[in-house]
This record gives C-alpha cells, structure tokens and sequence, in this order.
C-alpha cells in the first residue's frame, strides 16, 4: 500500500502545480487583455494645427480647428443636442424667474485633480469675457452689464449673482428672452476653472484643470498633445476614447492625414482637416471594411468677402466685377466635385434666414445689371483664409484672368485682427468657408457680422448685433437677419459660392455619433463596445 501512497501524493502535489499555474497563466491573461482593452481605448487623430495647448482660448476664436480644440476641454452651460435641440451642458437646468434666469449646476462637478467647478468658475468665466473684451458670438457686456465696465474679476457686476453657496448663476436681464439660450451654448461663454487663470492677466495658465470631458495631459509646442479623458464629467464613458493623441498632419500637402491613416499612424480625421470632403467620402466608399464615414447636410459655404478696405477702395461695381468674375473661376471646377453645390444665397436652401421673394427678385434685378470681369488688371490683394488652400488649383485661371491678383495664406479674419499693432498689410478680400446652419442661430449671426461677412457700407456693426440680440421676437429677429443679407448681397459685399458638406472618417469598431445639421468634431461621441 505504501508504493501507492507515494504516488498518490505525487499525482496530488502535481494536480495542485498545475492548478497553481493555471491560476497564473488565468491572472496574467486577464492582465493582458485588460491591457489591450485599455489600448483599444485609445485613439490618435489627426489634427491640422501645430501649437501648444497654450496659444488656446475661447476668447480668440477664428477658425474652426481652434474650436474643434477647445470644444473638448471646456464645457459650457448649455449644450446642444444632434438635433439642434438646447440640453443641459454644465448647468443641469436653468429657469426663468420673472426677467432672471437661474442656470443651476450639476452637483458634484470636478477637474482632473479635484477642484470643485461652480457657479463662481462660470461668474468668474463671463466677467473674464467682459475684461478681456472677447468673444465673437455674443454681446455679454449688454445683457449683464450695461455701461459699466469691469476692471478686476473682483468687481461686482449689477446683472449677475452667485446663489446657494456655489449652486446657481443668476442673470439679472432687462426682459425675459428665450433667444438668448442659445447664446449659452456658445464656446466664447465656456466655463474655465478659476484656479487655471493667472490672477493678473486672466490668461488661462492651467489646461490640466477643465471643465470639459478632456484635460490636457500632455503638451507640446509642435501640437503633440496628449488628451485624457476626465471621469469625474458628465460626458465620460468607458466606450469613448480614454487617450487622445493629436497628430500634426497637413503641412506636406492635403493628403497627409490619410497617408498616415494608411499607415495605422492616425484612427480619426476630423472635418476640420486639410483633406476635403468629397476626398474622405471617396476613401471611405473604397475602405468600407476598415471605415465609418460621417457627412453632414451641404450648409459649408465657401465664399468671397471684401474687407471694409476693399469696400473703401473699390466701388459697388467694381466689386460685382471682381467678386462674380472669381466665382465664375471657382465654379468651372467645383461644381464637377461630388457634393458641391451652387450657391445663390449666403444661407442654405429652406433656411430661416434666406432672402424673400421681394427681396430676391430686387436682389436678380441688381446682379443682371452687373456684368462679371472678363479681364481685370488692377492690383489686388486677397487673403486664402479656406482650410486646405482651396483656390490653389485655380492659380492659372486667376493669373491668366486677373493678373495683378496676389493670394496669400491668411492667419485671422480681418474684420478681427488689428493691422497696425500687428504690422500686417489689410487685403482687399478674403476667400473663407463658414457654416450656414438651416435653423435661426443668434450665436452665429453675431459672429458673422463681427467677422464682416454679413456687412453693409456705413453698418455699425457693434449697434447692430445689440440690437439684434436684444430682440425678443423672433419674426423680427429673422426679418433684421434677412435684411442684412439682402445689403450685404445687393453691395456686393459678399459673394456666395458653393455649398458643401462636411464629412469625417474613423477607423472600425470606433463610430461616430455626430450631428448631421451642424459640424462637430466632439471626441465624447465617438465611441466603440
């Protein structure tokens, strides 16, 4: 019986190794696949700028990737949904109270490093906006705090108020006016974290501590920067990107981003990139295996817009002349790309503000007795502001037709940039794309008619976009924007183009849950199981 003991309690001490080992080899497979999970997570996306986090503020806003950006570290108030609908963004609700309106947070809100964000972050935020005078999408200044201008942070403002220790922003307004929720979605009214501004300049001095569902983990002055996601907001999921890795792509050519994308070196290219629309829809339709494809409806307007020098210098004929005659140039080659469509008007088909028939046909009547330029030798100076250096394939055409036209990359809006101090020739006129939503939008038509691209010779803009917002009816608020587009057509100082979409692509499991009437590029919806 002994022999049989003794091999008995081998093949146990055996069973009992192996059982061990498999523990182990279990524990260290579930490490790895944790592990992949977590990679998996992550996700590198091409990006058109290469600045720090740094050069960043909400305050400065021109074009769109600087809003792609920020729309990702800072949160505002109010959000609006894929629908266009206004949800609740930081404030979990607002309600009126007779002419206040009361934005009440979400409890529990934090910053990476676990700094509360309440109602004083977001009173701190708007009077920052007041001190440093920025912002292009609203007129804060006249809803809260009308001919007093602030000096510190610290100064009281008559038309706002913290409630509850923290909880509820109130704003003190003239008149109850629904239109102005939409004003709080804007990100020129983002909340930034007290703690992340420098005490004297306001400037933000923190981009690890935010307010939006990304903190910057990781910066670089070549745009390398390293997002990560913060769980303590609202947006934060397990299923969205954890890391976000920003990859330079655009300065060796507009195909950069998607070389790289072949090259497994970027998962996501946003609608804000160099590479166009209807050449990520045609990469998407050959890699369907490997590509979600996102579009939207055809409201990116590209466009021509004289500055207020060129509407000094050239006369209401001449800018027909120039303005008609660049966009029959455009037109023979853009209307052969899928997509693009022409456009008659400065806002889209079936839009709010579209011009009416009495308007359009007075509009027909002006643009009939303007004749387009054949051939123009005057001197003109143009800034190319379209992502992606849109007019460069017309460089032959513009040269053999206007060959005293100079084009040069433009790095700001004109209307916003102030030549002198910056020691900058002003162009004549600019080519730019700008989004042109089908809904009525005070956010947007502040911002272009502050970036003079809904102008009239003589316009007050400042006066004008007051009065606008101030306007609590919204008939007359459409009529006040339609009228402005009628001036600013019939004096030539803009002229519609085409229309097109926006598109975007990212790599499989990952898909996009983004908007179809507005461009979005919010990392928080991109997602995968």
């Amino acid at each position: 019986m002994r022999p049989l003991n003794r091999l008995a309690g081998r093949l146990a001490t055996v069973v009992k190794s192996l059982t061990l080992v498999a523990i182990a080899f279990f524990i260290w497979l579930l490490f790895i696949q944790g592990k992949d999970r977590m990679t998996n997570h992550n996700l590198n996306a091409a990006f058109i700028e290469y600045q720090a986090a740094s050069s960043y503020d909400p305050l400065k806003i021109q074009f769109s990737p600087e809003y792609v950006f920020l729309q990702n570290i800072y949160s505002p108030l109010l959000e609006t949904s894929i629908n266009g609908e206004i949800i609740s963004g930081l404030a979990e609700r607002y309600d009126w109270v007779g002419t206040e309106l009361h934005f009440r947070m979400r409890a529990g809100l934090k910053t990476i490093d676990g700094h509360p964000i309440t109602a004083r972050d977001a009173e701190v935020s708007f009077k920052r906006v007041l001190l440093l005078q920025g912002g292009t999408h609203t007129d804060l200044a006249d809803m809260v705090c009308p001919g007093k201008p602030l000096k510190h942070l610290t100064d009281p403002c008559i038309g706002m108020e913290v409630r509850d220790d923290g909880a509820t922003l109130v704003l003190k307004l003239k008149k109850k006016n629904a239109a102005i929720l939409k004003t709080f979605t804007s990100l020129d009214l983002a909340v930034i974290p007290t703690n992340s501004l420098a005490p004297e300049t306001h400037a933000i001095t923190d981009y690890r501590n935010t307010s939006g569902p990304y903190y910057v983990e990781h910066d670089d002055t070549e745009g390398k920067i390293r997002l990560a996601a913060n769980p303590a907001h609202y947006h934060y999921s397990k299923r969205i990107p954890q890391i976000v890795q920003l990859v330079p792509a655009g300065k060796n050519g507009i195909r950069e981003s998607l070389e790289l994308f072949d090259q497994g070196k970027v998962d996501h290219i946003m609608s804000c990139d160099k590479a166009k629309p209807e050449i990520l829809i045609e990469y998407a339709k050959t890699h369907k295996r490997d590509v979600n494809l996102h579009t939207t409806s055809p409201f990116n307007l590209h466009m021509i817009a004289f500055t207020r020098k060129g509407v000094s210098r050239f006369s209401e004929e001449e800018r027909f002349k120039i303005g008609y005659g660049l966009r029959r140039i455009y037109l023979t080659r853009a209307l052969h790309i899928p997509g693009m469509e022409e456009a008659q008007q400065m806002v889209p088909p079936y839009g709010t503000e579209m011009l009416t028939e009495e308007q359009l046909s007075k509009f027909n009547s002006i643009r009939m007795q303007a004749q387009d330029a054949e051939f123009l030798p005057q001197k003109i100076f143009a800034w190319n502001l379209s992502i992606g250096n849109l007019y460069a394939q017309d460089a032959d055409a513009l040269k053999k037709y206007f060959p005293n036209m100079r084009i040069e990359i433009g790095k700001s809006v004109p209307a916003l940039t102030d030549f002198k101090k910056a020691g900058i020739e002003e162009p004549d006129l600019m080519f730019v794309g700008i989004d042109m939503g089908l809904e009525e939008s005070v956010g947007r038509m502040s911002y272009t008619t502050n970036a003079g691209l809904f102008y009239s010779p003589g316009m007050d803009v400042k006066k004008w976009v007051s009065r606008y917002m101030a306007t609590e009816d919204k008939k007359r608020r459409i009529a006040m924007a339609r009228d402005i587009h009628y001036e600013t057509l019939a004096h030539a100082c803009s002229i519609p183009m085409v229309w097109s979409p926006y598109a975007a692509i990212v790599r499989k499991p990952w898909r996009m849950d983004f908007s179809k009437i507005y461009p979005s590029s919010y990392l928080w919806r991109i997602h995968r199981d």
